[in-house]
């Protein structure tokens, strides 16, 4: 299955948000002649992204799950 088919649409959207907006940010700050002002709002726009993914209603479960599965394999690992 998926990570598009487990979680809500919505959430793969938010997801999608905030890495296109990580991505620009990041391409941005490497332009040799950026303007400090366009990066601050690129900056800002990440920001809010990645606000509004961790204030979705489905997060605390997303997290549960994945600090569940991140324990299940420490345990197979030992």
């Amino acid at each position: 299955m998926s990570d598009d088919q487990q979680f809500p649409d919505d959430l793969v959207r938010l997801q999608r948000e905030v890495l296109a907006a990580q991505r620009a940010r990041h391409d941005y700050a490497q332009h040799p002649d950026r303007d400090p002002a366009e990066l601050h709002r690129l900056m800002a726009a990440e920001m809010r992204a990645t606000l509004r993914l961790d204030n979705h209603p489905a997060m605390p479960a997303v997290q549960a799950e994945g600090r569940a599965e991140a324990l299940r394999r420490a345990a197979d690992a030992e």
